[in-house]
């Protein structure tokens, strides 16, 4: 398995390492010296290493994370890539690119997924009007805020207050 020799692998294996470790010493108690198995063992240990190297997650840049921190605190806000970019001091190009990079999604749809999630939680917990929730995750025209959310969800704000009062809520 493809594993880099002489490079540090940067993941927690501890259990992975006594597992394997504990199979071997316990067959070498138990049945003596057999190559044959510990080869099996040895081959299954490095492809669970192997497995752990490869699901690694890659390191989010610190400013990323703190641009999408700013995302989830200001999405009420009205936010535009330009103004965005020119809070963090970075070009508009190269924050798109770099948060599309690392949460393979444009800043601006992320923004739009947390108003219509925190609309659609608004309309199942709380008997806000429509415009009201407009205004209060982030859209100036509730007309506008309706087609967004019937779009996102696939009906409409009033369909979508109906159908979450009829399905208790799960826990």
């Amino acid at each position: 398995y493809p594993l880099k020799i002489g490079e540090p692998i940067l993941i927690d294996a501890e259990k992975l390492f006594e597992r394997y470790l504990t199979l071997l010493y316990e067959d070498i108690l138990q049945n003596g010296s057999d190559p044959h198995f510990q080869k099996k063992i040895i081959r299954l240990f490095l492809y669970e290493l192997h497995r752990l190297t490869r699901k690694q997650e890659p390191v989010i840049p610190q400013r990323i994370q703190e641009i999408k921190l700013y995302l989830m605190n200001n999405y009420a806000k009205e936010l535009t890539i330009e103004s965005i970019a020119k809070h963090f001091e970075i070009s508009p190009s190269l924050l798109s690119m770099s948060f599309r990079e690392h949460y393979h999604i444009a800043p601006i749809a992320y923004v739009i997924s947390l108003r219509m999630n925190q609309a659609a939680r608004l309309l199942r917990f709380y008997p806000y009007t429509c415009k009201e929730i407009a205004e209060l995750v982030g859209f100036q025209d509730p007309l506008y805020f309706s087609r967004k959310f019937r779009k996102y969800w696939g009906m409409s704000p009033k369909e979508y207050r109906v159908h979450a009062i009829q399905i208790p809520p799960q826990g």
